[in-house]
């Protein structure tokens, strides 16, 4: 008797419910920092993002602490701040950003430690730059209920990783959990929590900026739809900012 798949909608594309894990996991990258002056590690890997379209224009969305704890405050040091272009064996840097809260620290939520790395000049140069993009607008925004299943993804990251002439020094891994969403936040509606067992014993250092993905309902066939980006995380436990908080707040005027 034939093994009956179910498929699953990742943005009007079906894909399948073996694959459907890995089909998430792909929009998360790695964020590098150049090290200007420094040519036996030029550049090191700093920590997770997500890459979507936000009208248009490809944009990775990570978390200021992440990167702040790694490179520094400045308006410089966040301009330092790139993804790695396989193609070319290259760091592309953002050409801008969108922070909503301080560089330096001190906001007072969760939603303040977002931030939004503007890519699309870099792509119009390099091909491909981003990989996979999710787009973010609000029929793509996950409104999880307790249990929902779906997946957390991002990169552990050492310090030590690095790239040296193009080439990863390192073996960087990217990780993906699947797990179940375990519930708004009293404190703060825009945060929520996701629960995945499988991540019990690892360390979630780099894990800050990664993504949240949840399969709900629909017709014809279930979606996956973008929870949120990561903030903190420990014991299995990932706390998120969701991702249509986010979008009501990069709309804002």
């Amino acid at each position: 008797m034939p093994i009956r798949r179910e498929y699953i909608s990742v943005q009007g594309v079906l894909r399948s419910d073996r694959e459907i894990q890995s089909a998430a996991g792909a929009f998360v990258e790695n964020l590098w920092a150049v090290i200007e002056g420094n040519e036996f590690t030029p550049a090191y890997s700093i920590g997770s993002c997500v890459m979507v379209r936000l009208e248009g224009r490809l944009t990775a969305l990570s978390s200021v602490h992440q990167i702040r704890k790694k490179v520094g405050t400045s308006v410089e040091d966040f301009q330092h701040v790139g993804l790695h272009h396989a193609p070319s064996r290259s760091l592309v840097s953002s050409s801008g950003y969108v922070s909503l809260g301080p560089l330096a620290g001190g906001g007072q939520t969760d939603l303040d430690d977002i931030i939004a790395l503007d890519f699309s000049g870099a792509a119009k140069r390099h091909a491909g730059l981003g990989g996979e993009t999710f787009t973010l607008d609000s029929p793509h925004c996950a409104a999880a209920v307790v249990g929902q299943f779906g997946f957390v993804a991002g990169y552990p990251t050492p310090d030590a990783a690095h790239l040296e002439g193009g080439e990863t020094h390192i073996n960087l891994l990217k990780r993906n959990f699947s797990g179940r969403f375990r519930g708004t936040s009293q404190h703060d509606r825009n945060v929520g929590w996701f629960f995945a067992e499988g991540a019990r014993g690892v360390d979630p250092d780099g894990m800050s900026g990664g993504g949240v993905f949840f399969i709900e309902p629909a017709e014809p066939s279930p979606a996956l739809k973008f929870g949120g980006i990561v903030v903190r995380a420990g014991g299995g436990h990932f706390r998120f900012v969701h991702a249509a908080a986010i979008l009501r707040r990069l709309r804002q005027p």
